[in-house]
């Protein structure tokens, strides 16, 4: 699909989404529905069989993120699959480890080949890992409470008032010296822990502990009521300044700390997002996913042999139009949101006309 020849402003480049997901495909994973003579059964495996992880990323522009080699003259796909659930020669689990070459060595290489002078905006879903930090991220819950230790050495930080704020302990340090907080010369090189971050930054109490202890799971001579209130007093809150590690991981520049996955990706000049959680209505690729796997159960052989093949058919048998119709169905869940509708504007907008001279419903009107 070509882009749009329209001007824009002085030293703005057009930007296109491309959106991403994972998804799992089995051998014996197959259509449920199908014809049998009456009183009988299909005999069916008990397990779903071994499987592959496909990593897919999709561009409204052209479907599948891809462009042509040149010298190969074979088409180039931003596509990972890997193996699992097959013993010796499964290629173990998807991590953020692998999450992040694939973006950097396949997506964003072809992206630049096949839209030069574009901005890609990555679209990913709200996962534990891809929100994975860099090494030396300021997240509170890795340090320790005192100096030293097994905790990482973080970047240093800017505090409000225009500070620089380090937090490994160095000669210069000695600004925050004073009698309450003495620096020694065998904390040189050493991490600082959560106790004299917060004492630098005024804001550490006598009889803070680094975190409070975990609430309990409730036990059967207590009502409801009870629970509740042991609740609020035995757990550690987000938000609350119950203990160390909530006042530090509510600070602005720990709050502001961004995903290994977005700073890699902006720092090659693109942007990076993440949908809201429980929402993958709004990410169009799970509708595609819904595509493949109807293709995949069609054409089940249950051999594991044959299923990467039946899996990369499926992936190219969505043509660009359903992917394209996929992508406005999202918008317009999106648009619906937006624009604050209600659950009656939201049917209407998802809802299917049997012509096109049929106008919007009186009672749909009534409430806009």
């Amino acid at each position: 699909m070509e882009i749009p020849k329209q001007h824009l402003p002085y030293g703005e480049r057009w930007r296109l989404l491309v959106t991403h997901d994972e998804s799992t495909c089995n051998a014996n994973n197959d259509n449920p529905y199908s014809w049998k003579k009456k009183g009988t059964q299909k005999l069916k495996s008990k397990s779903r069989g071994k499987g592959l992880m496909v990593s897919e990323f999709l561009c409204a522009a052209g479907g599948r993120l891809s462009t042509i080699n040149k010298e190969t003259k074979t088409r180039d796909y931003a596509t990972e699959i890997f193996k699992y659930g097959s013993g010796k020669s499964d290629e173990g689990w998807w991590d953020s480890k692998k999450m992040l070459m694939q973006v950097l060595e396949k997506a964003i290489p072809i992206f630049e080949r096949q839209y030069p002078g574009h901005v890609a905006v990555f679209a990913f879903d709200n996962s534990s890992g891809h929100a994975c930090k860099a090494n030396d991220a300021l997240v509170a819950n890795r340090m320790n409470l005192g100096p030293g230790g097994k905790q990482p050495q973080m970047h240093a930080t800017i505090l409000s008032d225009g500070r620089t704020q380090r937090m490994v302990f160095r000669y210069d340090d000695r600004i925050w010296e004073s009698p309450s907080i003495l620096i020694s010369d065998t904390l040189i090189g050493q991490p600082k822990g959560m106790k004299r971050v917060l004492q630098e930054r005024g804001l550490w109490r006598d009889g803070l502990k680094k975190q409070c202890s975990a609430a309990k799971a409730k036990e059967d001579t207590e009502t409801e009521t009870q629970y509740n209130a042991r609740l609020k007093l035995d757990h550690c809150e987000k938000g609350k300044d119950s203990c160390a590690l909530r006042i530090l991981e509510s600070q602005l520049d720990f709050l502001a700390e961004k995903s290994l996955l977005e700073l890699k990706i902006t720092r090659r000049g693109h942007e990076c997002l993440f949908y809201p959680k429980f929402h993958c209505e709004l990410n169009y690729i799970e509708y595609f996913w819904g595509a493949v796997k109807r293709y995949t159960w069609e054409n089940c052989n249950y051999t594991f042999a044959e299923l990467e093949s039946t899996v990369l058919a499926g992936l190219d048998a969505v043509s660009l139009c359903t992917i394209q119709r996929f992508a406005n169905r999202s918008r317009r869940w999106i648009d619906s949101y937006i624009n604050g509708l209600n659950e009656k504007q939201k049917e209407f907008v998802e809802r299917q006309e049997s012509s096109h001279r049929r106008g919007m419903g009186e009672d749909v009107i009534a409430t806009a």
